[in-house]
């Protein structure tokens, strides 16, 4: 009797998945994480993705919204911009 084995892929296996090019900025953060990286609520967060603010990318209907660290680092700089101008 032969048991088969699953092959799984893990990002440390995948050369493709972490190549040097993939900056830190690349990383998808879910509400939660930008939440705590603007010190704000979910809500806001939300109607600053709903404003066109802060862009966001939808992974599926489980998934939900996820938004790339440089927009919020572009976002906080824009911000900074205002407020000192």
């Amino acid at each position: 009797m032969t048991t088969q084995r699953h092959s799984f892929v893990y990002r440390r296996n995948r050369p493709d998945l972490k190549s040097p090019e993939h900056s830190r900025g690349d990383r998808l953060l879910n509400i939660d994480q930008v939440r705590r990286r603007l010190n704000c609520s979910k809500s806001h967060v939300y109607n600053l993705i709903s404003s066109g603010e802060l862009p966001a990318v939808t992974l599926g209907e489980s998934k939900g919204k996820r938004v790339y660290e440089a927009d919020i680092d572009q976002y906080l700089n824009d911000r900074a911009e205002k407020e000192f101008s």
